[in-house]
């Protein structure tokens, strides 16, 4: 199967499961990024001439351009690992050809996430200004922030029927939801 058709069907099957836009969006991306890497580079058309050696030596392109961390591109090795997955599952891989099977997550540098103090959040709170509608919107829109760790695309997301008295009902992340 060619890779372009292979790519497609995995993006219909990803719809039909009921995937968000947003993830499907982000799959074909990753996708279409190796497979012009393989067209263009190996000249590999056909997913099952893809071998683990092809799929090294796309982690090493990756690592040569020197645009992304290492969680990037493992993050591009999770939606091929799920890729080759549907593969196998459709039967146009065997799954002992699957190129993914021993490909390991590259090491990832921790990263140290410096809080803000009492101090900084009281200063950023007080930065809204004086009493106008937008300031006092922006106020409220940092306090809710700051109070709830709510992310922000959660809280643009958020309806009036969502707000509750005593809770608030968030759709999140991953079509994620929680009060």
């Amino acid at each position: 199967m060619k890779i372009v058709d292979a790519i497609k069907e995995f993006e219909f099957e990803q719809h039909i499961n009921g995937l968000s836009k947003k993830y499907v969006a982000l799959c074909q991306h990753r996708l279409n990024s190796w497979k012009t890497y393989m067209i263009d580079e190996l000249f590999i058309d056909n997913v099952t001439l893809v071998t683990e050696k092809h799929i090294k030596l796309f982690i090493r392109h990756r690592q040569n351009l020197g645009r992304e961390k290492n969680i990037t591109i493992n993050n591009r090795l999770a939606t091929l690992k799920v890729f080759f997955k549907f593969l196998v599952d459709m039967g146009v891989i065997k799954k002992e050809n699957n190129p993914m099977t021993d490909i390991k997550n590259l090491k990832e540098g921790r990263t140290v996430i410096t809080t803000f103090t009492d101090d900084e959040v009281k200063q950023i709170i007080d930065s809204t200004g004086t009493q106008t509608y937008s300031n006092i919107r922006d106020k409220t829109v940092l306090i809710f922030l700051f109070e709830t760790g709510i992310r922000v695309s959660e809280l643009v997301g958020l309806k009036n029927s969502d707000v509750f008295i005593d809770r608030i009902f968030i759709r999140g992340k991953g079509s994620h939801e929680r009060y």
